[in-house]
This record gives structure tokens, C-alpha cells and sequence, in this order.
């Protein structure tokens, strides 16, 4: 019996000394080893290491920013870089530089023309495909204006001393026998076709429709004009004309043989 009582006596005593010496294990090894954890708690502490002493500034770790800063981004001070230019190719020929050119010359304007004393009043008419043409458009050239009909016994006569004079100068000036258009008294185009083809004529046929009648203040018929080939008028013949008549008129228009 007591043997027993020292046996449980030392038993109390190993499990105490196996207490004591965990219990200093464990203290010596919390005090000997330090976590990160304790590092970032304790930033900016002496590390003593040896004989010289440095002072370490413990940063935080990089995930580590603090509650609602965001994370800086190196580049949002900085402006995007611009685009790298192109080198050139050292193959391409240098671009060509225009080289000024010298201002046109100024055109001497044209000899002046002095307008004639008395213009030919200009005025619409048609020619035998039905185009519009006018007076106008024969300026420049002497011109022989002459208002007929069929049914006027003076037309039918000086008819043949126009187509004879077309024959000998149709090259040289123009000769307009401008048809006066009237239906009332059965002038029509198709009167005057007939009317040429029957007596062979082939000078140029024109129509009016009653422009050159008011522009010309035409009362009677066969009335003939001598243009010049400023525009005016240099002669005038009411009634029939004869080679003569229209010799002398082409002299006063300045027409030489």
C-alpha cells in the first residue's frame, strides 16, 4: 500500500515536469518565431541584426490596398503614345513640286466694231425642217432679206432673179426669202414645196410666223433689205427686184466681185 502511494506521488511529479517543460518549449519557440502577420502590425521597428542596425520599412503586400482606395494604375497620368510614323521608303522618288506657271497672256481685246446706223431688227423664223433660227445668227456676213409669198404677182416674178443670183453668189453671202406664213389666203409649206419644185428653185426656204412682219413693219410685198455684215440696214426695195437692184444693194452692203 504504500508503495503505491509513491508511485502515484512520482507519476504527479513526471506529468508536472512534462507540463513545465512544454510549457517552456512552447514559449521559447513563440518568442523565436515571428509570423508576417506580426510584421505588418509592427511596421517600421528596429530589426537589430548583428552590430549595425538598419531600418526596414515593412511595405504591405500588393493585394493589400486599404478598404475603398483603388489600385493606382501607372499610366492614368500619362497620355497615350502616339501612333509611331511610318519611315518612309528609301525606294519612292521624292514627290514632284509643281513649279508655278507663268499667268496667261492677256488677250488683246478684238478691233472694236462700230455699230451700224441703222441695225436690222433682229427676229425669230424657221427654215424647212422646222428649226427655229433668227437673224442674228447670220451676223458677220452680208445678208439679203426678203418677204414673199406665192400668191403675190410681184414674188412670182422677181423669184427667177433670186434663184439666178443664188446660183452665181449662194456661196458668198446669204440670201433669206422668208415665206410669210397665212393661212387665211391658203399659204401654207405645203403650198410653197409645191410651188418651189414646180419652178425648179432650190434657194433656201424660210418661214415667218408673223415676227418679222411687226419687227419689219411689213405693209406690202415683195419688200426687200441689204444687211451689212455689222447687222444694218444699208437698202431698202419695196416691189420686185431686178439684178440690177440687187447688184447696187450688195455694193451698199460693201460686197465686192
Amino acid at each position: 500500500m504504500h508503495m503505491y502511494k509513491k508511485l502515484a506521488v512520482l507519476a504527479g511529479v513526471v506529468g508536472v515536469t512534462v507540463l513545465i517543460v512544454a510549457a517552456v518549449i512552447a514559449y521559447d519557440w513563440l518568442t523565436t518565431s515571428e509570423s508576417p502577420e506580426i510584421l505588418s502590425q509592427e511596421q517600421g521597428r528596429d530589426i537589430v541584426s548583428g552590430d549595425d542596425t538598419t531600418i526596414q520599412s515593412v511595405a504591405p503586400p500588393a493585394d493589400s490596398a486599404e478598404p475603398n482606395e483603388e489600385p493606382q494604375d501607372d499610366n492614368s497620368n500619362t497620355e497615350p503614345d502616339a501612333p509611331p510614323e511610318e519611315n518612309a521608303d528609301p525606294t519612292d522618288p521624292p514627290e514632284e513640286i509643281a513649279e508655278p506657271t507663268d499667268p496667261p497672256e492677256e488677250v488683246a481685246d478684238p478691233t472694236p466694231v462700230d455699230p451700224p446706223e441703222n441695225p436690222a431688227p433682229d427676229f425669230a423664223f424657221y427654215d424647212a425642217e422646222g428649226n427655229e433660227v433668227h437673224l442674228s445668227d447670220f451676223l458677220g456676213s452680208i445678208v439679203i432679206l426678203n418677204f414673199w409669198t406665192t400668191w403675190c404677182p410681184g414674188c412670182v416674178v422677181e423669184s427667177p432673179v433670186f434663184q439666178t443670183l443664188y446660183d452665181e453668189l449662194g456661196d458668198e453671202i446669204y440670201i433669206l426669202k422668208v415665206n410669210l406664213q397665212d393661212n387665211a389666203r391658203g399659204e401654207t409649206r405645203q403650198r410653197v414645196e409645191e410651188f418651189m419644185e414646180q419652178n425648179g428653185y432650190t434657194f433656201p426656204m424660210f418661214f415667218d410666223e408673223g415676227a418679222g412682219v411687226l419687227a419689219y413693219a411689213i405693209r406690202s410685198i415683195p419688200a426687200t433689205f441689204f444687211i451689212d455684215a455689222r447687222g444694218g440696214i444699208v437698202d431698202t426695195h419695196r416691189g420686185p427686184v431686178t439684178e440690177d437692184v440687187l447688184m447696187s444693194g450688195l455694193e451698199a452692203a460693201g460686197f465686192v466681185r
